[in-house]
């Protein structure tokens, strides 16, 4: 499933005729050396919300990860980190991606859940929780 909607966003970013907010977002990172959520934010008419989930799903598919961070100062002043989003054009290295990204959100779910439920988790459950985590 994913590989067809890569080669689906390959498609539309290659032809220039982009259908999706996705498609807009992986074609402005192809083109960047590294972008940060304000760079989206001021390029395009999205809410933060959007762009947020768009990286979400990009990075989902393999298709782009986080590598450092960047300061930029906001308008109040105040200084604000952000994740540097990059384009991985390799399919290899996209599927590692993709099975990182799973790893990391099975990790933080399984702690969620501990956390959450730690007072009614028997303690095999519980066990079994602490080794995911």
């Amino acid at each position: 499933m994913s590989q067809a909607q890569i080669i689906t966003l390959n498609r539309q970013v290659d032809s220039g005729q982009m259908e999706t907010d996705a498609a807009y977002i992986l074609d402005y990172i192809k083109n960047s050396q590294g972008v940060v959520i304000p760079n989206l934010k001021s390029h395009f008419t999205m809410a933060v919300s959007t762009i947020v989930a768009r990286l979400s799903g990009l990075e989902d598919l393999g298709v782009i990860y986080k590598h450092g961070t960047r300061d930029l100062v906001d308008p109040s002043g105040k200084i604000r980190t952000f994740s540097v989003y990059h384009y991985e054009p390799a399919v290899f290295i996209q599927e590692r991606n993709r099975e990182k990204v799973k790893i990391v959100k099975m990790k933080k779910a399984a702690k969620s859940l501990y956390n959450r439920f730690q007072d009614q988790l028997s303690v095999e459950l519980k066990e079994e929780l602490i080794k995911i985590i």
